[in-house]
C-alpha cells in the first residue's frame, strides 16, 4: 500500500447514511461544493458497477449490503446501458434500503455523440426516472457518461435538452452532465456552462496510468465549476496496466481538498466487477460465489482507503494526508499519455457504431 493507506483497516458499517444527510444540493464556497440538509459538506465515497448487463451476478442487495457493511461506501453509481433501466431501478431500491446514495448513470460511450439515434429514447429515459424518484433523497442523475467525439456545444445541447425534461418534473435532484473527450475537458463546461445550471455538476473521470497530467486541470476548475468524479481507476484507460496506486493516491488526496476554494469531491472508482482485469475490484469468479471482500490488488487497495478516509454519521473524514494541490505529475507517478485520451475501458455492445478515432477495445467480457 502506497504511504497514508493502511493495511487492514476495520470494517465501516455507513448503513443509513442518507439519514444523517438527507437530499444533497450545492452550496458552500462559491456554489461548488455538495452539501447535506443544514448546508454541511459531503463528500461521498462509493464504486460504480460495470455494466449491468455485463456482470449481472455482482448486482444484487448482498452485494452493495457488503460493502456498505464492511468498506463503508455511501454511494453505488449503476452504469445503465440502453435497455438496463429495470436493473436500474432494482439497485435504486437497494440503496434506499441500505440508506446510501445512488447514481443511475446513463452509459453514453459508444456512439459517443448523446444526439446520436441509439440514444433517441433518453428523454423518456429520464422522464420516467424523474418521475418515479423526484421524491427520493438519496438519487442522483448522471445523464450522460462519457461523450466523445464530439464538441462541447453538440453535448451541450442534449443536456440542455434532458436537463429541461428533467426540471419539468424534478426541479432539485442533483443532475451530473458529462464533459467532451471521454469526461476529462472540464474546461469547456467553465466556459460555456449549462442554460439550467442549477444543482448541476459535471463529470471528470481519471484512470491513474494514463491522466496524471490532467491533475493540474482539475485542480483549476474545482474553483470555477461544480465537479463530480463520477468514475475512475487505477489503471490505464483501458482498464489494464498497473495498478498505478501511487499515482491513484496522488489523486485521491487531491479530491480531498481540491482548488483554491478548498472544495471537497466526491468519487466513484470503477469497477465493482469481477472482470479479468486490472482496474476490477473483485477477483475473476468472485460474483458467481459471492465472495464479495475476494479482492483484487485495485480492490484491495480501494476499500483500505475508503474505510481509512470515508464520512461515517457523526464524523467527518480525515483531513490531514492531503497535501497540498500538486501541479506536476510526481517521478514515480504511472506515464503520462500527453497525446488525446482514450477512454476504452468498457466493452461495447456488439451492435453499436464506432467512431473512427476511437480503438475497439479487446477486452470486452
Amino acid at each position: 500500500m502506497p504511504t497514508g493507506v493502511p493495511s487492514d483497516p476495520p470494517a465501516v458499517d455507513n448503513t443509513g447514511f442518507v439519514g444523517c444527510h438527507g437530499k444533497l444540493s450545492l452550496g458552500g464556497p462559491g456554489g461548488l461544493q455538495l452539501v447535506d440538509e443544514n448546508g454541511e459538506a459531503v463528500r461521498l465515497m462509493g464504486m460504480s458497477s460495470h455494466g449491468l448487463q455485463w456482470f449481472p451476478n455482482c448486482y444484487s442487495k448482498e452485494s452493495i449490503q457488503y460493502l456498505v457493511e464492511h468498506w463503508g461506501i455511501t454511494l453505488f453509481r449503476a452504469a445503465t446501458y440502453v435497455g438496463m433501466g429495470s436493473k436500474a431501478k432494482d439497485i435504486v431500491q437497494w440503496c434506499k434500503e441500505l440508506g446510501i446514495y445512488v447514481i443511475i448513470d446513463y452509459h453514453v460511450l459508444n456512439p459517443g455523440n448523446p444526439n446520436d439515434r441509439a440514444y433517441s429514447g433518453a428523454e423518456s429515459f429520464w422522464r420516467d426516472m424523474a418521475t418515479q424518484f423526484k421524491g427520493e433523497k438519496h438519487v442522483l442523475y448522471e445523464i450522460a457518461n462519457e461523450p466523445n467525439g464530439v464538441t462541447w456545444p453538440t453535448i451541450k445541447a442534449y443536456h440542455n435538452r434532458i436537463i429541461a425534461a428533467i426540471r419539468a418534473i424534478d426541479t432539485e435532484t442533483i443532475i451530473i452532465c458529462g464533459t467532451p473527450t471521454w469526461s476529462q475537458e472540464v474546461d469547456k463546461p467553465a466556459a460555456d456552462p449549462v442554460a439550467q445550471p442549477h444543482n448541476v455538476m459535471y463529470t471528470f473521470h481519471f484512470y491513474a496510468g494514463s491522466h496524471v497530467a490532467l491533475i493540474p486541470n482539475l485542480v483549476k476548475y474545482s474553483s470555477q465549476i461544480p465537479i463530480f468524479v463520477t468514475e475512475w481507476g487505477t489503471s490505464y484507460a483501458t482498464g489494464d496496466g498497473g495498478p498505478f496506486l501511487p499515482a491513484s493516491k496522488e489523486f485521491l488526496d487531491t479530491l480531498a481538498r481540491a482548488g483554491s476554494l478548498g472544495v471537497s469531491l466526491s468519487f466513484a472508482q470503477w469497477s465493482f466487477a469481477d472482470k479479468s482485469e486490472v482496474s476490477a475490484a473483485l477477483a475473476s469468479g468472485s460474483c458467481s460465489s459471492k465472495q464479495w471482500d475476494d479482492t483484487t490488488c485495485s480492490g484491495t487497495y480501494l476499500k483500505n482507503y475508503i474505510k481509512a478516509n470515508v464520512a461515517t454519521c457523526g464524523n467527518k473524514p480525515p483531513t490531514t494526508s492531503a497535501p497540498a494541490a500538486p501541479t506536476t505529475a510526481p517521478a514515480t507517478a504511472a506515464p503520462v499519455v500527453t497525446g488525446t485520451p482514450v477512454r476504452t475501458n468498457a466493452p461495447l455492445p456488439t451492435n453499436a457504431p464506432v467512431p473512427p478515432s476511437t480503438p475497439v477495445p479487446t477486452n470486452a467480457p
